[in-house]
């Protein structure tokens, strides 16, 4: 099964419950435990110039771009969709995500989340760890001011340095054409230049840094259908 797609401008990558697929316009590789990887699936990739990263259940993985070489780093913890109030449960009962969600900094270190918020050097090798493992981070985005967050309840900004949320921008006040419903909850979210695009339980929406509000609107999920 494809639990996650990523474009690179060059090659498709392809992150399955078995290993990493790439497809260069004619044909597909393939890599698994095989290959380096780490068993069990990717869960969201992404890349720079030197690097594919890939967040998987079990930790991360790196793949280099100039030799083909594959680095991967078993991760400790993880957040198990069965675990009551989003609890934080060992990666080595096999039910725990390390992380579904990653972003590369200017740096080259990464940020990486599921059950909280991580951050690991370039060799792949997990340097700090915040907001505990109850806090169910969905998705995670390095910035100049800081890294911001998406959870269920709305985004954060989070400090480099110590992993203090300096601030928080809740969806009870969303922005939109009419009365958001109270119980409504972000499901995922997607970083552009100037803003982060939300998907609702009841809508989409959008995040703007510079006003600090969340926009919602239904008639983008009614255009979709």
């Amino acid at each position: 099964d494809v639990q996650c797609v990523y474009a690179d401008g060059k090659d498709l990558w392809i992150g399955t419950t078995c290993g990493l697929s790439r497809f260069d316009g004619e044909k597909f590789q393939n890599f698994t435990a095989d290959e380096g990887l780490l068993p069990g699936p990717v869960m969201a990739i992404t890349s720079n110039d030197k690097y594919v990263w890939l967040a998987m259940a079990r930790g991360l993985a790196r793949y280099d771009k100039s030799s083909g070489k594959i680095t991967a780093r078993k991760g400790q913890g993880g957040w198990s969709p069965e675990s009551t109030g989003g609890q934080g449960v060992p990666v080595q009962e096999g039910r725990g995500v390390y992380a579904d969600s990653i972003a590369i900094d200017s740096d080259g270190s990464v940020w990486h989340a599921a059950a909280g918020l991580a951050h690991s050097r370039e060799d792949a090798r997990e340097m700090s760890h915040y907001l505990g493992t109850t806090k169910r981070v969905l998705s995670v985005y390095p910035a100049e001011e800081g890294v911001w967050i998406a959870s269920a309840q709305g985004i954060e900004l989070v400090s480099r340095e110590d992993g203090e949320v300096s601030q928080a921008f809740g969806i009870g006040n969303r922005k939109g054409l009419a009365l958001g419903r109270h119980d409504a909850f972000i499901t995922c979210a997607y970083a552009e230049k100037d803003g982060i695009w939300l998907g609702y339980s009841d809508g989409i929406g959008w995040f703007n840094p510079k006003e600090k509000r969340c926009h919602w609107s239904p008639n983008f999920s009614v255009s979709m259908g």
